[in-house]
């Protein structure tokens, strides 16, 4: 009897350590998910910066290239834009 007290107390004390192990490697997960989560934040934000700057970029773009054409041309370019957005 004293025995099998005395195996239950060690299995109870080795469960109670590898608990406590877990509950670290938890902690140790939730925080590196925690990093990760604000790395993507803000790798979307500057992909949307991007995008409005791309969006400029190609306005402008648009803009010095229908002054450079002539008028009859521009008529047809501008229909043509339109048709794209």
């Amino acid at each position: 009897m004293k025995k099998a007290i005395a195996e239950l107390e060690i299995a109870r004390s080795r469960l109670t350590q590898e608990g406590g192990d877990l509950g670290k490697q938890v902690e140790e997960y939730e925080s590196k998910m925690t990093i990760l989560l604000k790395g993507k934040k803000a790798l979307e934000q500057k992909v949307e910066e991007l995008k409005g700057q791309n969006e400029e970029e190609i306005r402008v773009s648009l803009l010095l290239f229908s002054h450079s054409i002539s008028r009859s041309d521009k008529h047809l370019f501008l229909l043509t834009i339109l048709d794209l957005f």
